[in-house]
């Protein structure tokens, strides 16, 4: 008998910045989700630039490429909006700090998030008393994904991804129990030091993870030629 998470059952809310409110009511039993596009930011730059601190500003100065600097601009000034909203304070005196392995957390605080972007999408997702990690991944043909999926997945995993006639649906599978996969290693914060292979995706919309004998939940989407994928433990 394996053990489940205490919370079986969350409320997924999604949003995207036309929804961006005064005030935010984040319930214990309720995960928010939102989905921000980049293209939609071209003005707005130096107003979001504003927002981050010094640091950040640096950090981000350092990507050579434009389109690395924009999903960084718009994926922490937002996240520190979004906290302001909900924390109901001024987005410049949030206070972040990061764990050993970079994961981005708020000290002393029952509110949990991640962040994550592909191509021109940001997704930021936000839940209270519990962990959480996200991945988002524009979907691509990919030649080798299922040599991917037979070194980095369980076998169990790679024969669902296998038992597709069609690629589309088998490259979709794969995509699906890799971004559940990340998100789950996010969740956790162990970072890239975490096997791929220590727990198990089931498609019953849970984790099964080996090494504690516990069961997670996973909640997935597909929306404009992404995959996105939560996890909370």
């Amino acid at each position: 008998m394996f053990k489940e998470n205490r919370k079986s059952i969350m409320n997924v809310n999604y949003f995207n910045d036309y929804d961006l409110f005064d005030e935010a009511l984040l319930n214990e039993d309720t995960i928010h989700v939102w989905l921000l596009d980049i293209r939609k930011y071209n003005g707005n730059f130096l107003r979001l630039s504003n927002v981050l601190t010094a640091e950040e500003r640096y950090r981000m100065s350092r990507f050579i490429h434009e389109g690395d600097r924009r999903r960084f601009l718009v994926g922490h000034s937002m996240l520190r909006i979004l906290l302001s909203r909900y924390l109901q304070n001024s987005p410049e005196n949030i206070l972040l700090s990061t764990n050993e392995y970079g994961k981005l957390f708020l000290p002393k605080s029952d509110v949990f998030f991640n962040i994550s972007h592909s191509e021109n999408m940001v997704m930021l997702a936000f839940v209270r008393k519990m962990q959480i990690g996200v991945d988002i991944e524009k979907i691509k043909y990919l030649n080798d994904y299922l040599q991917i999926a037979k070194n980095c997945f369980l076998p169990e995993e790679s024969r669902r991804i296998y038992s597709y006639a069609n690629e589309d649906n088998s490259m979709e599978c794969f995509y699906k129990i890799w971004t559940i996969k990340e998100a789950y290693v996010k969740a956790c914060g162990d970072g890239l030091s975490k096997s791929l292979k220590s727990f198990v995706i089931l498609e019953d919309g849970t984790v099964k993870d080996y090494s504690n004998d516990i069961v997670y939940n996973y909640y997935t989407k597909q929306k404009c030629g992404y995959i996105y994928s939560v996890v909370t433990v």
